[in-house]
């Protein structure tokens, strides 16, 4: 089973999406676990991201003052 590469560039488009489903698409596209307050879960997203996982999850948590910390390979924790 190949790995799947966390800095590869990929493009995110998102249109009034809560941020449930958009972390939940992330964790399917790169097969990564990622947890994050769940009080955030009904917000809405707007808009077109391009990055490796990283910038994209900077991106869509700087509304919300979420920054994403690593805690192993394939886990990541929004907070």
């Amino acid at each position: 089973k190949s790995r799947i590469n966390l800095l590869e560039v990929r493009k995110f488009s998102f249109n009034d999406e809560v941020l449930e489903d958009i972390i939940d698409e992330l964790e399917i596209t790169y097969q990564i676990q990622i947890s994050y307050p769940k009080e955030f879960s009904e917000n809405r997203i707007k808009g077109s991201f391009s990055g490796n996982l990283e910038e994209v999850l900077i991106a869509i948590g700087y509304p919300f003052n979420l920054k994403p910390q690593k805690l192993s390979d394939n886990k990541i924790e929004l907070k």
